[in-house]
């Protein structure tokens, strides 16, 4: 089912629709009167809804069924090293689908620094809450990888092409975080802070050189097939 990200429409029951989403839902997705369609608040309340077409150019969706509340998702972190903006785009739309909780852009040594738009950034994500049908819209920061409180973690994974744990990976755990490295990989300066952390571990996944955006779906999804094998 289409979903739209609506969060006002939970305290209003209706809500006109601005010019941009009238375009996109009538010339784009070319719905029809009465359509139904999923709308969903970010913050895991979900309901069905009805598009009415209110004249030539205006659309409304009023609320049309039970409001439920979604389960929450399982509390991961990813910390991403900021990469070239074509894939910082993806790596946004990706972890958004897979339904992390956190997003963190960091300034690992080798990572782009160039100025990230948050809005653009909210768009990305809302764009793809609206695709994957995630109920839960993730939080997003931007920090110095030596600025992460580190600590605030039950474990932190690290994809790594260069080091290796020498004792067994734990299992995913709740409260913890995925970190994974710009196109150049980590630097010295990366690895000083990640070996003086108290519970961490070196990720190593048998793969050729990934990029970015592939290399955070491949460690998240790898790190839960593990787990729940």
């Amino acid at each position: 089912m289409r979903a739209i990200y609506l969060p006002e429409i939970f305290t209003l029951k209706s809500v006109q629709l601005d010019e941009e989403k009238c375009h996109h839902f009538k010339n784009v997705l070319k719905v029809k009167d009465g359509e139904e369609i999923l709308l969903l608040d970010g913050r895991g309340l979900r309901a069905q809804g009805a598009l009415v077409f209110v004249g030539k150019k205006k659309l409304r969706i009023d609320l049309s069924g039970e409001v439920t509340q979604g389960i929450p998702p399982e509390d991961i972190t990813v910390v991403v090293g900021q990469t070239k903006k074509d894939a910082q785009d993806l790596v946004i739309k990706n972890l958004c689908e897979l339904g992390v909780t956190k997003i963190i852009i960091t300034h690992s040594q080798f990572a782009q620094r160039y100025k990230i738009n948050k809005e653009r950034v909210k768009k990305q994500l809302i764009s793809a809450l609206e695709q994957s049908n995630n109920l839960f819209l993730p939080d997003f920061e931007m920090k110095k990888l030596d600025e992460i409180d580190w600590d605030s973690f039950t474990h932190t994974y690290i994809l790594s092409t260069e080091e290796k744990s020498h004792s067994p990976i734990p299992p995913l755990t709740a409260g913890c975080a995925i970190v994974v490295g710009p196109e150049g990989g980590f630097g010295a300066e990366d690895y000083q802070i990640f070996k003086a952390m108290t519970h961490a571990s070196f990720l190593n996944i048998k793969s050729p050189i990934l990029r970015t955006p592939n290399a955070v779906s491949c460690a998240v999804g790898y790190l839960w097939g593990v787990r729940d094998a």
